[in-house]
């Protein structure tokens, strides 16, 4: 009874596992290279120079780098009242295999303070594309780069971890993925800094962020990238006018199951859209595309894409009197040329 009893178990157990679907997902966990690639430096004896990177250094190593600003070197050796430093993060992200797609993604750090004065502010990051090297043209950020904000600061003096979304959509999987992290106070020259761009204090931090090498890394969830397909309808085909099934049954997802299908169909540059796996469409004459864009259960996308012409098919009565028409055309031509081969005659007699 025991071994029936397992065996009952056993069957049920099978049965409900082939009745949930199981998403797959990979996890990756990537490590900045360097843990922090480089800084830039700009600095300058004005503010709105050093923002604007007129004069830049480029510093690579180091466990502990720095964001912001710094000013007030009235006489020391360095020579410049202002200074403002970004930091450049990269990682390798070839790893990702070719049939996947990157669905999720976020940056972990560990990090502390090194004498911030401020008592908020916002640590914002920029996908960019700065290489193997860094130099002074990848000192300009463009704001749709924007990826979002790492940091609020509301204390100072200790280490934490922070974990930012960023945009999967930007995650480079045959090269390297890079960022810039900036403070949002550039754009205005700091509080404590006097009239004449000297700081109040000989040396003084404004804003300093110190990265700690203990952990910057990458994130991801990808899936396996699923495949879309048209069925029914052959690339480049003639099509008569009247309803159509598009079928779009041949897609699949090799790690997860296929959850919407969209349709897209677009005639003179006016598209339409209608929904599901087999859908029905009155067509018209003309010429057509159609786009199929299917979604998994993590959120991947595949799109495949045809063109044809949708045109009056002849019918049999139509045929018909057609081929009535052209006869009573070929008789009555003909008529005309008998017609006038007898006036021939009767002239010449």
């Amino acid at each position: 009874m025991k071994c029936r009893a397992v065996i009952v178990t056993l069957i049920a157990l099978a049965i409900v596992l082939g009745m949930v679907n199981v998403v797959s997902a990979n996890t990756y966990s990537i490590d900045s290279d360097k843990q922090v690639n480089g800084n830039l430096f700009s600095h300058n004896n004005t503010y709105s120079d050093a923002l604007n990177g007129s004069q830049i250094l480029e510093y690579s190593g180091g466990d502990v780098l720095q964001i912001g600003q710094w000013g007030g070197w009235n006489d020391s050796i360095y020579g410049y009242k202002h200074w403002v430093l970004r930091t450049y993060i990269s990682f390798n992200t070839s790893s990702i295999p070719d049939n996947h797609t990157v669905v999720s993604a976020n940056i972990s750090m560990v990090y502390g303070f090194a004498n911030a004065f401020s008592s908020y502010y916002e640590l914002e990051v920029y996908n960019i594309d700065f290489g193997d090297t860094l130099d002074a043209d990848d000192w300009t950020i463009s704001d749709e780069n924007y990826e979002g904000v790492i940091f609020n600061k509301t204390t100072e003096g200790f280490l934490t971890r922070h974990t930012t979304d960023v945009s999967a959509n930007n995650i480079n999987t045959t090269g390297l993925t890079q960022y810039v992290l900036k403070t949002s106070q550039e754009g205005s020259i700091p509080s404590n800094f006097t009239s004449d761009g000297y700081s109040a204090l000989n040396s003084s931090a404004i804003d300093i962020f110190s990265l700690s090498g203990y952990e910057i890394k990458l994130n991801l969830i990808t899936t396996e990238t699923p495949e879309a397909r048209i069925e029914g309808i052959q690339n480049g085909s003639q099509q008569s006018v009247g309803e159509i099934t598009m079928d779009g049954s041949g897609s699949y997802d090799g790690d997860g199951t296929v959850v919407n299908y969209t349709w897209k169909i677009t005639k003179d540059g006016v598209d339409e859209y209608v929904y599901g796996e087999s859908p029905t469409y009155d067509f018209e004459e003309g010429d057509y595309t159609i786009e199929l864009t299917i979604t998994d259960d993590l959120g991947a996308t595949a799109t495949s894409t045809i063109t044809f012409t949708v045109y009056t098919e002849i019918g049999f009565l139509q045929l018909g009197l057609i081929s009535i028409l052209f006869l009573l055309i070929v008789l009555l031509t003909i008529g005309k040329i008998k017609d006038g081969l007898t006036s021939d005659r009767l002239r010449e007699a």
